[in-house]
């Protein structure tokens, strides 16, 4: 099993980061076998959606996908502790 993690933010607003997260998903499931891959996606919730339809188009079995979620909270309770 290969695990991979990845954030994403502002995906579902920001059309270049579209494209590179395709992209480099599209590559991804080109070069591997997705059997064995497991994805963990840190990222605010509207970013995890647009991830979510793309791995749904791609036929990615979603059970397999372990979601962190970034909100302003989590930023400071963890990301930025003083």
């Amino acid at each position: 099993m290969i695990d991979i993690a990845f954030t994403v933010k502002n995906l579902s607003t920001n059309e270049h980061l579209k494209l590179n997260f395709f992209t480099m998903i599209s590559s991804l499931f080109e070069h591997t076998s997705i059997d064995n891959l497991r994805l963990h996606v840190i990222g605010d919730s509207d970013s995890h959606q647009f991830v979510d339809e793309i791995l749904q188009n791609l036929h990615y079995n979603n059970s397999q996908v372990t979601k962190f979620l970034i909100n302003k909270k989590t930023k400071k309770n963890f990301f930025f502790k003083d």
